[in-house]
């Protein structure tokens, strides 16, 4: 069993594309959404909203016509028209068009990212036969991933409360049974892929537990994911999961106000003390440390407006430790 392994600054900073002087919407990216319903219209806008921070360089709402209406008035830059897609996350929000999409994903080999109520087409397309050239990811909680399980057959009839306690087992097992990388979320969020790869993010702060964090994740992730396509640079789909959830963590933690020791510089210097000056020997996790001050509460939409931010205090964090000084 192979053992989880916290990011490196490094890691995050590699895993988000910059854009250069001659790069445009295409070249930076194009996520196709499809989430949201009638019942939960907040799911689409959330998910939408985390794409919008992605750094792709357009979002394709493709979901429910009167979830749009809704997405529009508020971020009219998101795109309606069908067209280029370098990548889709469904599901949020149990919207219409999942199966639809999961085929066109299959045949015109376009990545995916598959959460929430698109998690079960997806096992149905596996049972049944169907290929996914291109990345695949799915990103349970413990209870969807219980589910997922039964259905699948993998496992010996594991429940929720084992899936907790044995994340990393359950997520590395799925990712080998099914070729899917397996982003499986919970107090630290598990990483796996069918290589063998395992990651975990300890969560920056428990603020983060509420309800429409996961769809603004599936937004950023679709996003990173489909900007890394589009630059041919998927070397490592685990580790792009990887970094999504990173900046989700420290986005929520500064979102809630929660003074942590990576508040100035994501390098954790406080924790760390002189072994910061190892770095890169030295990893760089997350931990939750709030003795001092606790924050404060916060909703879904609060993280996906401070991803901005923790984007730029990783590359701040990088550049003042002196390992990128020539893009400083």
């Amino acid at each position: 069993m192979p053992t989880p392994y916290c990011l490196k600054l490094e890691d995050v900073v590699a895993g988000i594309p910059v854009p250069g002087p001659h790069d445009h919407k295409y070249t930076r990216g194009v996520v196709g959404v499809v989430a949201g319903s009638k019942d939960y219209i907040g799911a689409g806008i959330l998910c939408t909203l985390g794409a919008n921070f992605s750094g792709a360089g357009m979002v394709r709402y493709l979901g429910s016509s009167s979830v749009f209406e809704h997405i529009v008035g508020r971020y009219p830059e998101v795109v309606r028209m069908p067209g280029t897609v370098h990548a889709y996350t469904l599901g949020s929000g149990n919207p219409r068009g999942v199966v639809e999409y999961l085929h066109i994903a299959s045949r015109q080999k376009i990545a995916l990212v598959v959460d929430a109520g698109a998690i079960k087409y997806l096992g149905d397309f596996l049972i049944d036969g169907e290929e996914f050239p291109a990345p695949t990811i799915m990103t349970p909680h413990a209870g969807e991933m219980e589910k997922f399980c039964a259905q699948m057959k993998i496992g010996d009839g594991w429940d929720r409360a084992f899936i907790e306690g044995n994340a990393a087992q359950v997520a590395l097992e799925v990712a080998r049974c099914t070729g899917v990388t397996v982003l499986l979320k919970g107090c630290a969020d598990i990483v796996a892929d069918p290589q063998g790869r395992v990651y975990t993010i300890p969560s920056a702060t428990p603020w983060r537990a509420v309800a429409g964090a996961g769809d603004v994740l599936a937004g950023l992730l679709g996003g990173l994911l489909a900007t890394h396509v589009a630059k041919n640079t998927v070397d490592n789909v685990a580790l792009i999961v990887a970094v999504a959830t990173y900046i989700h963590s420290a986005a929520a933690a500064s979102a809630s106000g929660t003074i942590l020791p990576w508040e100035k510089s994501l390098a954790i210097m406080d924790v760390l003390g002189p072994k910061v000056l190892d770095y890169p020997n030295a990893q760089m996790p997350l931990p939750t440390l709030m003795e001092e001050n606790k924050g404060g509460p916060i909703v879904a939409s609060n993280i996906a407006e401070h991803i901005t931010r923790a984007v730029r205090m990783a590359f701040e964090a990088h550049c003042e430790i002196g390992n990128a000084k020539d893009a400083c």
